[in-house]
């Protein structure tokens, strides 16, 4: 409302399209991890161990996937962390014993 300069309106304008591009990307994790968590939960030793970290680890891939060309050190530090999830995952895995 009231006079403003272009500047400043489009100031705004980035601001919101900021947010709603990150509240997309939120929703957007949300479901991807759901939908891995449920498809995982039918595998017997995985599904039953590590269903919702293995569901996090190939989430972080996917979105690493997509980031790639735009921002690989984004990227890259999401593998990374996934990397670090899946190490984890497979050493609790082996000190349970169900590893083999």
């Amino acid at each position: 409302m009231g006079e403003q300069s272009a500047g400043s309106m489009f100031g705004i304008q980035h601001a919101e399209s900021t947010a709603h591009t990150w509240g997309i990307r939120g929703f957007g994790f949300v479901v991807m991890f759901l939908g891995i968590t449920l498809c995982l939960q039918a595998m017997d030793v995985w599904g039953l161990v590590l269903p919702a970290g293995m569901a996090l680890v190939a989430t972080l891939c996917a979105i690493a996937a997509a980031w790639m060309t735009y921002r690989p050190l984004v990227a890259w530090s999401l593998l990374g962390v996934a990397a670090v999830g899946a190490a984890f995952a497979l050493y609790r895995l082996i000190i349970s014993g169900r590893g083999g």
